[in-house]
């Protein structure tokens, strides 16, 4: 009688046991299935990147040296022509094929971009530029052992336009430089002189 009851109590012991260690090994295997993943947070960056929008002297010049460095005439067009408009593209290109131009090809060649001054008005989309490059003109067509070496400066009004969520140039004008300021400074010098009292040669005779 004593025996059974020792088996008994062991039997009923090894089933506690039992329901205590699946008890345990359920809840940590409960946890490791709900326990959520570290998403990256969906907050946006405050990091500000340069909008493809915003006009910036980094774009322009990276249109100037495409457009300005060329082997020849219209060697470069597929080098500029994804920073404009393909209407601005055309009349380039329509310029370049003008008789007044094309009688250059082969003569004026190995033209390289330098330098630029950049002033940009972003809010009417506008850059006014003064490049510096250079350019070998030949005696004989195609034949650089006759090239003299030419220093050049263009100045131009580049005007862009937004296009698909891109700034590209949609128009290129010659532009003259004027001194404004010496031209107000002129001015006010003369507008002085044409306020000054006049002296009285009076004055100056002695008693």
């Amino acid at each position: 009688m004593l025996d059974k009851k020792k088996l008994n109590i062991k039997a009923r012991v090894k089933t506690v046991c039992t329901l205590f260690l699946g008890l345990v090994l359920g809840v940590a295997f409960a946890s490791a299935v709900i326990t959520p993943s570290h998403k990256p947070s969906s907050k946006t960056s405050t990091s500000k990147t340069p909008s493809s929008t915003t006009l910036s002297s980094k774009s322009v010049k990276n249109f100037l040296m495409a457009y300005y460095t060329r082997k020849d005439l219209g060697e470069n067009r597929s080098r500029y022509q994804d920073y404009m408009t393909k209407n601005a593209y055309q009349n380039t290109v329509k310029t370049e094929d003008q008789p007044t131009n094309a009688v250059y090809k082969g003569f004026v060649v190995d033209q390289e971009f330098e330098s630029a001054d950049i002033f940009i008005d972003a809010d009417k989309k506008q850059a006014i530029v003064t490049v510096n490059y250079v350019n070998q003109s030949l005696t004989k067509k195609d034949d650089r052992s006759t090239g003299v070496r030419q220093h050049k400066t263009a100045t131009l009004l580049l005007t862009y336009v937004n296009e698909n969520g891109k700034l590209k140039v949609n128009d290129i004008r010659p532009k003259k430089l004027t001194d404004n300021t010496d031209t107000q400074n002129q001015q006010n010098v003369q507008q002085e002189r044409n306020n000054a009292p006049v002296k009285d040669d009076n004055n100056d005779i002695a008693d």
